[in-house]
């Protein structure tokens, strides 16, 4: 069971994805610190990779007008999600500590996407501090 892994550190297991009724609470806690943090990492995946596509134009090598189509189309993405994706990746850049919290799944999508409006290379720690938090 993945709750048993360090909780700074969860690692998903294919057992967390089977959805049974009747868990005790703290194996239902556990599935669901663990699913939070993946999907996390995978929005930073997507962000960083989805900037490899379009700053190499390799949406028109898979067949696409833009990273945007491609985007929408094999990915199921909506285009808001996509450009939004696509700057906070951008964003990040000039923001290693954040870009590092947000790849490892500390940082949530929602919360990086705040920060990075407003923290800058000198400030940024902080930033990631107080996002990294769970909301009270």
């Amino acid at each position: 069971m993945a709750l048993l892994e360090t909780a700074s550190d969860p690692v998903l297991h294919e057992s967390d994805l089977v959805t049974e009724t009747g868990l005790p609470a703290r194996e239902i806690h556990g599935r669901l610190v663990v699913l939070s943090r993946a999907q996390h990492r995978v929005e930073s995946a997507l962000a960083f990779y989805l900037l490899e596509v379009e700053r190499r134009a390799l949406f028109v090598e898979l067949g696409h007008a833009s990273t945007l189509d491609y985007a929408r189309e094999c990915l199921g993405l909506e285009d808001r999600k996509t450009r939004t994706l696509l700057g906070l990746a951008c964003r990040l850049e000039r923001l290693p500590k954040m870009k590092e919290a947000f790849r490892l799944g500390e940082l949530p999508y929602t919360k990086a996407r705040e920060a990075v409006r407003v923290a800058t290379p000198d400030n940024e720690e902080a930033w990631v501090e107080t996002r990294s938090r769970p909301a009270a």
